[in-house]
């Protein structure tokens, strides 16, 4: 199989491999709490535009403008570093909303009024160990459209750009706001990315197109 071919088998391999899971180191802030709500309101960016990931390894990755354009959020909820037994909101119990404008994907959420809360998530976000957002999201591999890989010659590095993201399941505050670095989803990366540089070695890049910041493989 040629490196193209095992390039496209690998991605559509991924949707049995379950969600993906991203982070932003992005700022958290908190509206106090009003007549209408009795709790503060958490809001931040689950994810940005156009901005290059971190600790992948790998490979590096960029979510681009228009990505959540037809994304299905309505089963979306807020957890507290992905927690399922910490539900700070959700879409339909209308605690939870989400906006796209050009920076990326905003979330608001107003959490419940208890103590837990109080102790686990506003008491550290308000003393500033809380800095960043993470969101659990699935794609369709099977569109081609989907995804992008690129080869970033003046970096020599595999770049992912996700240009179709068809369902976020949830977002949330998290404490380390890091990539997914666990030792399967590296090993991944590393085997997309050696696809990826072969294809480039193949390609017998002539020393102009060498000069060029992306090598377009698909």
């Amino acid at each position: 199989m040629n490196p193209v071919a095992k390039l496209q088998e690998m991605q559509k391999q991924r949707l049995a491999n379950g969600p993906e899971l991203r982070s932003v180191s992005s700022k958290i802030e908190i509206r106090a709490a009003s007549e209408n709500n009795a709790s503060p309101v958490i809001f931040g960016y689950a994810a940005k535009f156009n901005e290059r990931s971190t600790g992948l390894g790998y490979f590096v990755e960029i979510i681009m403008p228009g990505a959540f354009d037809n994304t299905d959020f309505s089963s979306c909820a807020a957890l507290f570093n992905h927690d399922e037994n910490i539900i700070l909101g959700s879409v339909r119990g209308n605690s939870l909303k989400l906006t796209i404008d050009d920076i990326g994907l905003r979330y608001e959420v107003t959490p419940p009024d208890n103590q837990m809360v109080k102790d686990m998530v506003i008491g550290p976000m308000q003393r500033g160990d809380l800095v960043g957002s993470s969101f659990h999201f699935q794609m369709d591999y099977e569109d081609p459209a989907a995804e992008e890989w690129v080869w970033d010659t003046v970096n020599d590095i595999a770049v992912r750009k996700i240009n179709k993201i068809s369902r976020v399941l949830d977002v949330c505050p998290v404490l380390y706001p890091a990539y997914d670095t666990s030792d399967s989803a590296l090993r991944k990366a590393g085997e997309v990315a050696e696809d990826v540089r072969q294809k480039a070695d193949e390609a017998e890049l002539s020393s102009k197109a060498k000069n060029i910041d992306i090598f377009h493989l698909l």
